[in-house]
């Protein structure tokens, strides 16, 4: 049985020595009827979120909006409302077995924060204004458990919380041995559990836990309940068009499915409560190399659960309305502007990039002949694309991007292993990036994006002392151009490359005083023109060198050596559909190219030193 405490004004539940669950199955217990709910809430939120709005949380767990109900299990059992997390110990690694948990206010981990809320909450509209006020930005609504039950809290919880500015979610409390997975399923979206790419709906969310009336895993072997989630997955996936998210611990996860890893394409929404929250949620499922949300407090500022996302707002918003595939073999994402970039040291370092399948950005560098494993900097690049890279030679690195919302983002680090959270650095708008950007960083640390806008104009801006300047219009017009790059030489003069609409290539360049007018390079004789994105490296003389993709498919180069565009040479190298063209050059000269094959996977050629290579794969793992 289990006893009622209380202390400093909450109710603490303690488990007796003996069994403390209820041994009432589902079909013995009569649910308290509830108000059935719409499949689908159509709220939109009275304001858009902005990036920078989270506040310092004005209350604390004491003060709470709203009724937050803390039932027994014995109730939960009885009505069959049982809330996100009901059965998750204090420390999933102490314990194997439920047990209730403790009221912990822990501190919040770095990310965007919210909450999970079940039919035990009863809230109103000015309850969601005061979470929203107090910094949570996303929130998981109960719609329906098993097959018998839908929450009759859904509807407010599910519209309000969008009304107030959350972006919102619906979960599924299964019970895997009452009925299939694909019953639980449809009856989930049928009551709510719906999703649209609207940016205010989060993906359907499965919560799978430990069995509140018995057996830990329901009585089903692992293969049967993998088979089970599966069965509710794809359900979900064909109804909805986008997987659920998973809520569930490593420990039931490993009792239950035997680790399974067959789920990394659903997001993970871990739980674990602990109060050092700063060392993360631990180990995660075999399934998962990182999460997306992560449930570590019962209780806090918020009602409900305390939950929080595992990235910035923008992310949040970026993952709600897309549909991203998370892998744990990485892939180049399938074409959408320039999605692979490279920098090179002066000593020759390669640091190769690109946007993987996950919307992550992935890197792997190659010293000498050896290439490292790839690596996810769990950057989120999310829609984004137009990938470019620049380092110099004390070891600085930028690395940005278009954003979704077609404005500029980057990343940077110095030294190349750890990368800073990203940043918006100009705002859409009159200057939003169609074509671009391109980066690149001097010896001194000044850092320069160039990039196309909207009305087809060459524009800079320029960081110095670690801020970045107002955007500059520059004499040059892009018009139809496409596929911008650049380069920069010793002296920090910077050149810019682009498609032409007649495929040829063109070029603006800093002469030291003032900016060239663009003009053509003429390329489409036997190349038969520029047919993809265009390369560039630059030496410390100012030796300029561009590549391309000829009408042929093949590998194409110019350079100017300081008298002038010696003309076009095929490399041999077969590039095939590829696109993504990205260059890098080190302190002797050497030059390599990357490119995206059609494959989705990543290429490259490069100047031995006598000769150029024919394509070479770069190896995935």
């Amino acid at each position: 049985m289990t006893f009622a405490l209380a202390f400093c004004g909450a109710a603490v539940f303690v488990l007796a020595p003996t069994s403390a669950f209820a041994t009432t199955t589902p079909s013995d217990a009569t649910p308290t009827p509830t108000p059935a709910v719409t499949a689908q809430a159509t709220a939109t939120p009275s304001s858009t979120p902005s990036e920078t709005a989270t506040p310092t949380p004005t209350a604390t767990a004491a003060a709470v909006p709203g009724d937050d109900t803390t039932p027994t299990l014995a109730e939960m059992n009885a009505t069959h409302n049982h809330t996100m997390g009901s059965t998750i110990p204090l420390d999933e690694k102490s314990a194997a077995t439920p047990q209730a948990r403790s009221l912990l206010a822990a501190a919040a981990p770095a990310g965007t924060r919210g909450l999970d809320v079940s039919g035990w909450q009863s809230l109103t509209r000015a309850n969601w204004t005061t979470i929203w006020n107090n910094g949570a930005r996303f929130a998981y609504v109960k719609a329906t458990e098993a097959t018998d039950y839908t929450s009759g809290e859904f509807s407010e919880q599910y519209n309000d919380s969008a009304a107030a500015g959350l972006i919102r979610g619906a979960y599924h409390f299964a019970t895997p041995n009452t009925s299939s997975g694909n019953a639980q399923a449809n009856y989930f979206v049928d009551h709510g559990g719906g999703w649209s790419a609207d940016g205010k709906t989060l993906p359907p969310l499965l919560d799978i836990e430990y069995n509140p009336y018995g057996a830990t895993c329901y009585g089903l072997s692992q293969a049967q309940m993998v088979s089970w989630i599966s069965d509710f997955s794809n359900t979900v996936q064909s109804r909805t068009g986008r997987l659920p998210a998973i809520y569930s611990t490593t420990d039931w996860w490993t009792q239950c499915t035997g680790n399974s890893a067959v789920f990394a394409n659903n997001p993970l929404f871990i739980a674990r409560y602990t109060s050092n929250v700063a060392g993360g949620p631990g180990t995660l499922p075999a399934s998962w190399y990182q999460y997306t949300f992560w449930q570590y407090a019962d209780s806090g500022t918020f009602p409900g659960d305390q939950d929080v996302f595992n990235g910035s707002l923008l992310e949040l918003q970026t993952f709600a309305k897309t549909n991203p595939i998370k892998t744990t073999q990485p892939a180049v994402a399938p074409a959408l502007g320039r999605n692979v970039a490279v920098a090179e040291t002066p000593a020759g370092k390669i640091y190769l990039f690109w946007k993987g399948n996950n919307g992550d950005l992935w890197l792997k560098t190659k010293t000498g002949a050896t290439w490292s494993k790839s690596t996810d900097t769990g950057k989120w690049i999310g829609p984004g694309n137009g990938l470019s890279a620049a380092v110099n030679a004390s070891g600085q690195f930028i690395v940005g991007w278009r954003g979704g919302d077609s404005a500029l983002w980057i990343t940077t680090s110095t030294g190349g292993t750890t990368w800073s959270a990203i940043s918006r650095i100009i705002q859409a708008g009159a200057t939003a990036t169609p074509a671009g950007p391109t980066f690149e960083i001097a010896a001194n640390g000044t850092a320069y994006a160039f990039w196309k806008g909207q009305n087809n104009g060459l524009y800079q801006s320029i960081r110095t002392n670690g801020t970045w300047s107002r955007y500059y219009s520059l004499p040059d017009d892009v018009g139809p151009g496409t596929a911008i790059s650049s380069g920069i030489d010793g002296a920090g003069w910077t050149y810019v490359f682009w498609r032409g609409g007649d495929n040829n290539l063109w070029e603006a360049n800093w002469t030291g005083k003032a900016w060239t007018p663009q003009h053509r390079i003429p390329t489409t004789g036997a190349s038969g023109g520029v047919k993809s994105d265009v390369g560039v490296a630059v030496t410390s003389n100012g030796v300029q060198y561009v590549f391309w993709r000829g009408n042929d498919s093949r590998l194409y180069q110019t350079f100017w050596d300081g008298k002038g565009w010696r003309g076009y040479y095929g490399l041999g190298a077969n590039v095939g559909p590829g696109t993504s063209l990205s260059a890098s050059l080190n302190s002797k000269n050497a030059t390599s190219v990357f490119w995206q094959g059609g494959d989705n996977g990543i290429w490259t050629a490069y100047w031995t030193g006598s000769a150029w290579t024919g394509a070479q794969a770069v190896a995935k793992g």
